[in-house]
């Protein structure tokens, strides 16, 4: 799983790629050591009344151009040794399977038949996304990650399988893919910026797993994982610490912002702000009830979209035993507290439970367990998650 060269400290740009903004950071990474942010840029895309792909999609280049200028200029005469980025929905496409290998006679597992037989696998996986992608002016998608991330042999988990003599292997594993030309667009601008520095490209989504399996909860738990960005809600259920399945569905914050625009009949930089004034109890009587109505409205409509997707792939399984969740820190308080009052666990056991999983968000109040900050840097929880994750790939 290595990215980096091993030995030396490294400068790396790291670049978040949103529905809503575009983020980016410079960051130090030395050996044995907590990564720092030196430096944090982000900018907001342009917000849409009505969601156009191709204006989306527009949006997002010139918001990463935008950025990845700013970090140019802020990073001076330093060297940038990489540069990675990490696409959250709706630029990705993920698979999370299960290859199997099995035969009538023992033979001996080694990593080359474990590799093909993930192989196999992702190719179909790659034609499946052409199939879907094929008119679109976007291109078809590329590989971007396929991480393997526990093998079973004979049926019993080990960790231990080089050269055993079994009769049938599975291994878990990830995979994903990004549209041809947004990873070809972002590579133009990062070899221009960059001086043709490597470039790695990975999803929020698999970061944020492995951070919270190896730093926040240390062990085989299954958790619940949310990120709910402008545009979509992804989620991914991890189960005795292995990923089981994902999902995603196209309600995130925007869709508040919109009904809130539409029921004041505001602009969408207003109906911010309103929800702001929500949050901290200043905005004017009348206006505070129909906004309060309106998200009423949102929560049960975000909430059917959340319970359909886990009563789907978690109907009758473990019930997490937390649930993280990732989002704008303007927003969070409203998403937690749904999340908080809401039976989640019910909607995995198909019952009323009496207990619901703890929440916990992934917002500023973590990102210091993640990374040091340079003195005075924003501390941008997403450019921390994925500043660790680079981390653990330079160590592993």
């Amino acid at each position: 799983m290595k990215f980096f060269g091993s030995g030396r400290t490294k400068l790396v740009a790291v670049f978040d790629i949103g529905s809503s903004s575009v983020g980016a950071a410079l960051s130090e990474i030395k050996p044995g050591m907590k990564p720092r942010i030196l430096q944090v840029v982000r900018e907001s895309t342009d917000p849409q009344e009505k969601l156009d792909h191709r204006r989306f999609f527009l949006s997002m280049k010139k918001a990463f151009e935008s950025v990845s200028q700013k970090l140019e200029g802020k990073a001076g005469k330093q060297v940038v040794d990489e540069v990675a980025c990490f696409f959250s929905s709706p630029w990705y496409a993920a698979l999370h399977d299960a290859a199997r290998i099995a035969k009538h006679k023992p033979f001996r597992l080694t990593d080359q038949l474990l590799e093909n037989a993930i192989n196999a696998r992702v190719l179909d996986f790659e034609e499946e996304e052409k199939q879907k992608y094929e008119d679109e002016e976007l291109g078809a998608p590329k590989l971007i990650e396929k991480e393997s991330m526990h093998v079973s042999l004979n049926g019993y988990e080990v960790s231990d399988y080089e050269k055993k003599m079994i009769t049938e292997a599975e291994v878990a594993f990830f995979a994903s893919v990004v549209p041809g030309r947004v990873l070809d667009d972002i590579s133009e601008q990062v070899s221009r910026r960059f001086n043709h520095r490597k470039t790695g490209f990975h999803t929020f989504p698999f970061a944020s797993y492995v951070i919270i399996r190896d730093m926040l909860l240390h062990g085989e738990h299954s958790f619940l994982l949310l990120d709910i960005s402008g545009e979509m809600t992804d989620m991914l259920w991890v189960e005795n610490g292995i990923v089981r399945k994902s999902a995603a569905f196209p309600l995130g914050k925007n869709f508040v912002l919109r009904r809130i625009a539409e029921t004041l009949r505001v602009s969408l930089p207003e109906a911010e702000s309103l929800l702001f004034m929500q949050a901290s109890e200043r905005a004017e009587k009348n206006t505070a009830v129909l906004v309060e109505k309106t998200l009423q409205n949102c929560a049960k409509d975000w909430l059917a979209k959340l319970q359909e997707e886990i009563r789907r792939f978690m109907r009758g399984g473990i019930s997490p035993q937390k649930i993280f969740f990732a989002s704008d820190e303007n927003i969070a308080w409203w998403f937690g507290g749904m999340l908080k009052k809401e039976n989640i666990s019910g909607y995995a056991a198909g019952r009323s439970e009496k207990k619901n999983p703890p929440v916990c968000f992934l917002g500023k109040a973590l990102a210091k367990n993640f990374c040091d900050f340079a003195e005075g840097v924003p501390k941008d929880a997403f450019l921390s998650v994925e500043t660790a994750f680079l981390e653990r790939f330079q160590n592993s």
